[in-house]
């Protein structure tokens, strides 16, 4: 029988994602951390039978999934983790195709005029700060490689939300106890999906008033926290998988 191997990191709560994944799915589901995969190199426990989800942010995701996709496995999200974007780039690509999100600052060169202003590290579960001053900005890129981040502008929109939702296979899943079903949000995540080549399973952040939406976050390595309907919609799409 087929079976699902979901990746995890050391370096992110992750772990209690997949062990959800695993306790809920009637089909074979093996946890693997990543950094001691790589370190041992055991690839040649992955058969072109095996299915990969990736529940973590490592940079070495990149890794595996080229050398996984020779072997022929089935990867979830494999045209994304083989494009290798890094955070910036999603971001840029995004307001390229006309989704609004937060301001980058491309050069990240502001005035004192400009802050406060987010300084987000250029991976998915960087750091991210606030820099309130030119000096404190200062100090910050005297000790960090000002390449490894970005400057972002704070979203400002009155009477904002905020709101995390989750898609799997082109359906899209509210958080648990939130009825709430946006159209909007439904044709912005419709449309975010389409721009990356169809990806299977990602979350998506919004700030949003009844006039405004930006996305704030993509995440296509959601472990389903906040939605049972979600994780349970991500077993059904496994699951069909599993039994092709």
């Amino acid at each position: 029988m087929r079976r699902l191997i979901v990746f995890v990191s050391k370096y992110e709560n992750s772990l209690d994602g997949a062990k959800k994944i695993q306790n809920e799915s009637e089909f074979p589901v093996e946890i693997i951390g990543i950094e001691k995969f790589c370190k041992t190199n055991e690839y040649d426990n992955i058969s072109s039978n095996d299915i990969i989800f990736f529940l973590c942010a490592s940079p070495l995701i990149h890794e595996v999934a080229v050398n996984l996709n020779d072997k022929g496995c089935r990867i979830i999200n494999k045209e994304y983790f083989l494009s290798n974007y890094t955070k910036k780039e999603i971001q840029i690509f995004l307001e390229k195709n006309n989704i609004k999100t937060p301001k980058l600052y491309i050069e990240n060169i502001i005035n004192n005029n400009n802050f406060p202003i987010f300084c987000k590290e250029n991976m998915h579960t960087g750091i991210t700060l606030q820099l309130y001053n030119r000096n404190t900005q200062d100090k910050f890129f005297g000790r960090f490689d000002y390449k490894d981040f970005y400057l972002e502008e704070p979203v400002e929109i009155k009477n904002s939300r905020e709101i995390k939702v989750y898609c799997v296979n082109g359906e899209v899943f509210y958080k648990n106890n939130q009825e709430q079903n946006n159209i909007v949000i439904n044709d912005i995540c419709q449309k975010v999906i389409e721009i990356f080549n169809n990806i299977e399973v990602c979350s998506i952040d919004f700030i949003y008033n009844d006039e405004e939406f930006y996305l704030i976050d993509f995440n296509p390595s959601s472990g389903f926290y906040a939605t049972d309907k979600g994780r349970k919609g991500f077993i059904n799409y496994c699951e069909k998988i599993v039994n092709r």
